[in-house]
């Protein structure tokens, strides 16, 4: 059976459809990666001439396809040339390198702290990205109102109103909260300004906001196809036969995530499906699974049909590749999500499945999608280029360094006091995902009083640790009371409370066994020691990410004003009593506060214009999605600075297959098939 020849439009990577915008474009509401109806300003993709169709048009194929196949798009030198001239290095090519309802909104919050009309300032957020910026749609009181418009839309109704507009469900800022996701760290603890409580939730909606009306640089590659989606014209190779649905085309994807994550370690934003709405979600990771060589007129009769290979006729060899692609999507989930690992549960992942065509030394020229990913594939790529400038208010009056406030303040609940504070606040645990630094104050004040009772000294060692141990324990019911996995607590606990009575009991069955006092006395001391430098040294952890990012803001500088003069107190105290167990880890506590205080002078803290190259070059950001009553969605992602972790495997076998590709255990991320192969890059 043969079937008719259809009309079909093929393209090496130089005939891929791009879209003709600056290498820095604003993102606005007329920008092509808007999450929602774009204005009439938009700018068009360009679809160029490709001299390989009339050969394509000009095939007759032996037999029927019956199954949907995969379709491709390369990606313009266009689009290429712009990652050259962004990164300012050329991309890799060659194939063998690469291988909680009820409470007040974000907004309502935000103009009540910050002392502004609230009605007012809620009703501008509605009009710029709310149900009031819906003005022209139709207007609802309930769903069925919407049906007839067949295109998913529901009746959006703000707080307290019977009526609304007729809104698509995929309509959002998924567009700010991409970037935004992306370059900023993510909240870790509810904080209160001015007498009002802005949960993570809320401080990750209100950077996402910010985002939407910053009009941000950003990199576009890619051409946004904006439809209908139905009827979906395909032509007799199994591929869309409107290329800005084709796109990005699958040789074009290869050389972008390799040489965007893989090599430059940068997350980027992808619109994951190939269809008219646009879900612009940031990239998490990806991992080439498979990579062979294959026969030529083995793969073109598999995967189209016909034993001549009808895309490219500069093609001289094809490679089968099978890439595992991840994304973060929105969640609704208040609290961080990196640090606690809850991220995993909002990854979404996809096989996508493609040819590589490659010319004589290797080189990507070209590439189509195979196999089930073939309508399954990305619509666009792109990036920020950095942080709104510090400066930056929104036209509804949203203050970028207002929100910067909100997150700094977040970010440094690492304190003990302040986070038992936020949990008692939030009733509930989510901004202190871990109870181990209030029983490392347990076990601190302890073993201390216990040292103190030892060589008797009950004032001031045995006093005050009697009071911090009273302390502790207050923070530790106030923990419980509002933990939900009481059984692990309690379990932590116990572990903790057994351990400590082993510590307290050593020194009778010491004296009990005839061992010297002051031996008993010493080794009480060294686990004393011990437990204190676990307690004070997790400030080093912030001390590498203020170094790396350059940025203060993480660190709490009252905290560490009074740590300082707690150590300067107690290390004079043991220099008096002579004592090198009270001496030693003062010292050393009084060092870190130095170099902490000294950080401060190196990098002051409020420049954040200084801080946005270093964040736009290490993806660092976790934010989360949610829904305000202002009809404004927000989203969650995660990319951490110093938690961006990257993966590069790779195997240098490849062979070449006359038969079914036989895919070769090997993970590639770039051009060539043996390096670059996977890449994991946390997004906040």
């Amino acid at each position: 059976m043969v079937a008719s020849t259809a009309l079909t439009e093929a393209s090496p990577l130089q005939y891929d459809p791009y879209t003709p915008v600056e290498i820095s474009v604003p993102l606005t509401s007329s920008h092509p990666a808007y999450g929602a109806k774009v204005s009439d300003q938009c700018i068009k993709p360009i679809i160029p001439k490709d001299p390989n169709q009339p050969k394509a048009l000009s095939l007759k194929l032996p037999v029927a396809i019956d199954r949907k196949l995969r379709s491709m798009e390369d990606a313009p030198s266009s689009d290429i040339q712009d990652l050259e001239t962004y990164f300012g290095a050329s991309v890799e090519t060659n194939f063998n390198t690469l291988k909680s309802r009820g409470e007040a909104s974000p907004s309502e919050k935000y103009a009540k702290a910050y002392g502004l009309d609230v009605t007012s300032f809620k009703n501008k957020v509605s009009a710029k990205t709310g149900v009031d910026s819906r003005k022209n749609s139709r207007a609802c009181s309930t769903d069925s109102d919407c049906t007839s418009l067949n295109d998913g839309s529901v009746c959006a109704k703000r707080d307290g109103v019977s009526t609304g507009r007729c809104t698509p469900t995929w309509f959002g800022i998924c567009h700010a909260w991409s970037p935004a996701a992306i370059l900023e760290q993510e909240p870790q603890c509810g904080v209160t300004k001015n007498g009002v409580t802005f949960h993570v939730f809320d401080i990750k909606a209100l950077l996402t906001y910010v985002y939407d009306g910053a009009s941000i640089k950003t990199v576009f590659t890619g051409a946004r196809f904006n439809g209908p989606d139905s009827p979906a014209s395909i032509d007799q190779y199994g591929r869309y036969t409107n290329a800005a649905r084709r796109d990005l085309s699958a040789g074009f994807f290869h050389i972008a995530i390799a040489n965007i994550m893989g090599k430059q370690k940068k997350s980027f934003v992808v619109d994951v499906t190939a269809g008219a709405e646009v879900w612009n979600q940031p990239v998490r990771s990806y991992k080439v699974k498979q990579m062979d060589l294959v026969n030529t007129r083995f793969a073109s009769t598999k995967y189209f049909g016909t034993p001549t290979y009808p895309f490219n006729d500069k093609m001289v060899r094809l490679a089968y590749v099978k890439t595992t692609f991840s994304w973060i999507v929105e969640s609704y989930e208040d609290g961080p999500l990196v640090s606690t690992g809850d991220i995993d549960q909002y990854t979404t992942s996809r096989d996508y499945e493609y040819l590589l065509e490659l010319d004589a030394n290797n080189k990507i020229i070209g590439g189509e999608w195979v196999g089930n990913s073939k309508t399954d594939h990305p619509d666009f790529l792109w990036f920020p280029t950095g942080k709104p400038a510090s400066s930056s208010v929104t036209g509804t009056g949203l203050s970028y360094a207002n929100v910067q406030e909100l997150l700094k303040m977040s970010l440094s609940c690492n304190a003990l006091l302040p986070a038992i504070r936020v949990v008692q606040l939030e009733k509930s645990t989510a901004s202190m995902p871990s109870v181990l630094p209030v029983l490392s104050m347990v076990a601190n004040c302890v073993a201390w009083g216990l040292y103190g009772l030892l060589i008797e000294d009950y004032f001031p060692l045995v006093a005050t640790n009697i009071v911090g141990i009273s302390f502790s324990l207050f923070y530790l019911v106030v923990y419980y009371r509002h933990e939900p996995n009481k059984s692990s607590l309690r379990l932590q606990v116990l572990t903790t409370a057994l351990l400590l009575l082993l510590l307290v009991w050593y020194p009778f069955l010491a004296e009990y066994m005839g061992e010297e006092e002051e031996d008993a006395h010493n080794l009480v001391g060294f686990v004393t020691v011990a437990i204190s430098s676990v307690m004070f040294g997790s400030p080093l952890v912030l001390v590498k990410r203020v170094i790396q990012e350059r940025n203060t803001e993480l660190l709490p500088l009252a905290m560490i004003v009074a740590g300082a003069v707690n150590c300067v107190l107690w290390l004079a105290y043991g220099l008096l009593r002579d004592d090198a167990f009270v001496i030693v880890p003062n010292a050393a506590n009084l060092l870190l506060g130095v170099v902490q205080l000294g950080l401060f002078c190196i990098f002051p803290r409020g420049d954040y214009d200084t801080v946005e190259k270093a964040a736009s070059n290490t993806p660092g950001s976790k934010l989360k999605n949610g829904e305000t009553e202002d009809g404004v969605s927000t989203t969650d992602v995660e990319t951490d600075d110093e938690k961006s972790a990257t993966v590069v495997e790779t195997d240098n076998d490849l062979d070449i297959v006359d038969e079914e590709p036989e895919v070769q255990r090997s993970t590639s991320e770039s051009h060539e098939p043996t390096k670059l192969e996977e890449t994991t890059i946390e997004v906040h």
